[in-house]
């Protein structure tokens, strides 16, 4: 009897592209989202100085309320950057490539959706990270594929990590919560 190859249905909801959002930006964009997240930051601060000195010496309630408006939106997108930013690619997303089936082939990992087809070549794996859930396939060109562990068939999680690792030439990165306990 022939072996079944490995296979994975991913979901992208919000919950997964939100870790997917911090899974990379923790490990390749760490500096632009800090530097993004301070500005925003910064600029709410200043707003709220502005304000707090119109309120002062001025006393423009509609320049207060719009100071106090701009202020709240730079602050807000400073503390819920990744929520935003996963809003964002969801609005973007097509809905038919929301829901993805995967297939690893001896060469190529097969991704289908209601969309269409695509075949990744291992090779183009950049990074490879891991999380309590997911395999995060990383690609050079930025585009991340996200391999639910939960779905898996045909394979236990720790043949398709191994598969990976040894198709990609990447060791798989922890990058969850809390490391779980390696059997050796």
């Amino acid at each position: 009897m022939a072996q079944q190859r490995m296979r994975t249905h991913t979901e992208y909801d919000y919950d997964r592209l939100l870790e997917l959002k911090r899974v990379i930006g923790r490990a390749l964009t760490r500096k632009r989202v800090v530097r993004q997240r301070t500005a925003n930051l910064l600029l709410g601060l200043f707003a709220l100085v502005v304000a707090g000195a119109v309120a002062m010496f001025e006393k423009h309630w509609i320049f207060i309320i719009l100071l106090g408006g701009i202020a709240l939106y730079f602050l807000t997108w400073s503390i819920l950057y990744y929520h935003f930013s996963t809003i964002a690619t969801i609005r973007a997303m097509d809905p038919r490539a929301a829901s993805c089936d995967y297939f690893l082939e001896k060469n190529y990992l097969l991704v289908t959706s209601a969309k269409d087809g695509v075949q990744y070549r291992y090779d183009t794996c950049l990074r490879l990270f891991e999380t309590e859930g997911n395999l995060y396939f990383i690609m050079e060109d930025g585009q991340g594929l996200i391999l639910d562990k939960e779905n898996l068939k045909g394979g236990t999680v720790d043949q398709l990590r191994a598969w990976l690792e040894e198709k990609s030439g990447k060791k798989a990165e922890w990058m969850g919560k809390s490391r779980p306990n390696q059997s050796v």
